[in-house]
């Protein structure tokens, strides 16, 4: 089931783009003697160059008004779940880390890996319930609150992106295709005419696996299973995931993709991002998806039709976080710094973009347009580094963006499956049998190397086998008790 979400969203825009609590405003109580420094651990590129330089003035800017700022260590991706597991289990002393729904957030909480929040949010930092408005809502367990969402769009969405040059030589008309179909034609002409272009761009971020794009705004109850007309099943039990997972096959015997993508782990897409030799793509997608990512790569990239209607999932609010450790020795400066990212607009920006003059400058300063500069600090992580409305919009992206993202969540319908929390421990078996088959079937399935049909039945009977049906009804027992509750 789901239903509108109208006005909420609209409403919680407008305020937190006109709410007084982003001002700058006037200093505020801080600790005597020296500022408490706050590690911060998120995943990205890695250090960046100038790393130190914009850690001064964070440090001198966040030290005058709140007593502390945060030291942000940005681990490279391909190392981020081994570190952030070995910081929980070994119990190291940090004080803030990112998390997700799609980064064990659940499992962590059940680990007792971080903070309630409700307390130190009340007596510390009352004014981030304002400023995150309805998505503090989302990572609510028991009556507590274990994390700070990022604000940022509030449904999900997903669409093909293009690199526009090849959209502007063949004048492709990309608002027009809405379906993996509708693209083909479009991919065998790149083909046939442009040699040295990669007609489709394998990824390594598996979101914009062809069948994990279209399944983005799926009713998701837990990990692997969504529900589907009030039933809920395995992914894999679903015929449109079978069929999107031909579609790669189809693509990837007509060489549409890099020949690099056979390598399941690494299909080498860096090396088409720094060169621009490709065409199209699929991605979870936003109003500012395009812009953030020709900022990131230097070229235009542009972004067509929402490939389905929006939804508000279960997942969408716990999509990007920022938890505080129970190891902590600072959690009342850990709360005040995550406070003063999501109300204060010169710090936010200060930790996305760096020095004004160095790292980047105004366009309009009145509308809170920029240039950048020096690449030598720009982490492209926006998207997780708290409050996205109080963001400078590069002259590179649509200077309406917000306004749009606006647009965006007020479309969005919203699925009665928001709020719940499923109890996994009494399948916590089968779910381990489940994650083993799928390590060995999934991501060729959703690369497209191997023919569906070859493995199907072999796929699906290893799932049966592994306890699949006992996740499946334990979760439907949940979600209608769940529902029949509110």
């Amino acid at each position: 089931m789901k239903k509108r979400i109208g006005l909420g969203f609209a409403l919680l825009a407008m305020v937190l783009i006109a709410s007084p609590l982003f001002a700058t405003g006037q200093k505020e109580a801080v600790n005597d003697g020296e500022p408490v420094e706050i590690t911060i651990y998120m995943p990205g590129s890695g250090a960046q160059a100038d790393q130190e330089m914009v850690l001064e003035e964070i440090k001198a800017y966040a030290g005058e008004k709140i007593g502390a700022y945060p030291n942000i260590e940005f681990i490279g991706w391909g190392e981020w779940d081994d570190k952030k597991n070995l910081m929980i289990a070994s119990g190291e002393d940090f004080d803030i880390a990112f998390t997700a729904s799609w980064s064990n957030f659940e499992q962590e909480v059940s680990r007792n890996a971080w903070l309630a929040l409700n307390d130190l949010i009340d007596e510390n930092a009352p004014s981030l319930r304002e400023n995150v408005g309805r998505f503090l809502n989302a990572p609510v367990i028991d009556g507590n609150i274990y994390a700070v969402p990022t604000v940022k769009e509030g449904a999900e969405g997903n669409a093909f992106l293009y690199n526009a040059k090849y959209v502007e030589k063949y004048n492709i008309p990309i608002k027009d295709i809405k379906t993996p179909k509708e693209l083909e034609p479009w991919l065998a002409l790149i083909k046939e005419k442009e040699p040295d272009v990669v007609p489709y761009l394998v990824v390594k971020d598996r979101v914009s696996d062809l069948p994990r794009t279209m399944m983005s705004n799926w009713d998701k109850l837990a990990k692997g299973f969504s529900r589907h007309d009030g039933v809920v099943m395995h992914d894999w039990q679903n015929d449109k995931k079978w069929d999107w997972s031909a579609t790669m096959y189809d693509w990837f015997n007509a060489g549409y993709f890099q020949p690099e993508a056979v390598d399941l782990k690494d299909p080498n897409d860096t090396k088409y991002w720094n060169n621009g030799n490709w065409f199209a793509f699929s991605h979870v997608a936003h109003p500012g998806k395009a812009g953030e990512l020709s900022n990131q790569h230097g070229y235009s990239i542009v972004a067509g039709a929402n490939l389905h209607q929006p939804m508000v999932t279960k997942d969408i609010h716990l999509g990007s976080m920022m938890a505080i450790s129970q190891s902590s020795k600072h959690p009342v400066e850990a709360i005040k710094v995550l406070d003063l990212m999501n109300r204060d607009k010169y710090f936010n920006n200060l930790i996305n973009f760096g020095l004004e003059g160095v790292h980047y400058d105004f366009v309009d300063q009145e509308k809170g347009i920029i240039e950048l500069l020096s690449d030598g600090y720009r982490p492209s992580m926006g998207w997780a580094l708290q409050n996205q409305f109080l963001n400078y919009i590069t002259a590179k992206e649509d200077p309406n963006k917000w306004a749009k993202y606006e647009e965006f969540n007020v479309s969005a319908d919203v699925y009665d499956s928001v709020g719940f929390f499923p109890d996994m421990n009494p399948v916590k078996t089968e779910m381990a049998s489940i994650s083993n088959v799928l390590e060995t079937y999934e991501r060729m399935l959703d690369r497209g190397v191997i023919d569906p049909n070859s493995i199907k039945d072999e796929f699906q009977e290893a799932l049966i086998n592994a306890g699949v049906e006992a996740v499946a009804t334990e979760l439907q027992n949940q979600i209608d008790s769940y529902l029949s509750s509110k």
